[in-house]
């Protein structure tokens, strides 16, 4: 059973590796599919669960504004649009289940 101090140091790390800039793409998004994944599961009535949710709420605001430069970054609008499609559906997957991700702005228009 993880303590809420191992719960934030986990979040903390994957926060902070959605949010390098040199992290390739594919392994953001890779991540990005984890971080929903531990959204979704932190509903379950296991003790300290629910300690994911809230420090993500906290947190996945600053991921999407990264996430929002780094599409608004892609030299071509078609790579970028792909890009925004995958990032909104695990946004829209997740946060039908979790406030964490509905309080996110989705990617900026082009």
């Amino acid at each position: 059973m993880l303590g809420p101090c191992m719960c934030a140091q986990i979040a903390d790390l994957l926060v902070c590796s959605l949010t390098i800039d040199t992290t390739p793409v594919p392994r953001k998004l890779a991540r990005l599919h984890l971080v929903s994944d531990i959204l979704h599961n932190s509903a379950a009535s296991v003790p300290n669960a629910w300690t994911y949710r809230s420090i993500f709420e906290r947190k996945l605001p600053a991921v999407f504004d990264h996430l929002g430069d780094i599409y608004l970054s892609f030299p071509g609008r078609l790579k970028a649009e792909q890009f925004k499609v995958l990032v909104e559906k695990v946004r829209s997957r997740t946060s039908s289940s979790s406030r964490a991700l509905s309080l996110c702005s989705p990617c900026p228009s082009r």
